[in-house]
């Protein structure tokens, strides 16, 4: 069963302004193909039982190479970062204030309870979220 703690807190908070844009990462050849296409594709996800999603990160670009992936220096694996306006992503289905697949992958099991578990943080689906999460932290920053 999914904690509510966190939702909860974070949505007694007012979103933090100016509302920043999400940010998707690609490499510069699937990059070509969604601009040859006009739009982004979603891909099936490993996290959320294969279902296909588009993963955004908040106000700024965040890009992890494939770890199935050798290194290479050929140009079309190359990042981009795509800005989109929060209310031109629709429908959110999840925000969580980290990396879900960095938790799935028990990156942050040196952070949390063993009996944690990456719903317990999942947050409102809601573009004004992840500024609530910002004012969230900031006034937990002010307490400490």
């Amino acid at each position: 069963m999914a904690r509510q703690r966190l939702r909860r807190l974070v949505g007694r908070q007012p979103a933090a302004a100016p509302r920043l844009p999400l940010v998707h990462t690609t490499d510069s050849y699937r990059f070509l193909n969604a601009f040859e296409d006009g739009e982004l594709m979603p891909k099936a996800c490993n996290v959320f039982a294969g279902e296909p999603l588009l993963y955004f990160f908040y106000g700024r670009p965040s890009y992890r190479v494939n770890s199935n992936e050798p290194p290479t220096s050929l140009d079309h694996y190359l990042p981009v970062c795509m800005l989109f306006r929060a209310e031109s992503v629709q429908p959110i289905k999840r925000i969580f204030p980290f990396d879900s697949g960095a938790c799935d992958n028990e990156l942050y099991d040196n952070a949390l309870h063993r009996d944690m578990n990456l719903e317990d943080f999942g947050l409102e689906p809601s573009p004004d979220t992840p500024g609530r999460v910002i004012s969230f932290f900031l006034a937990l920053r002010k307490i400490i």
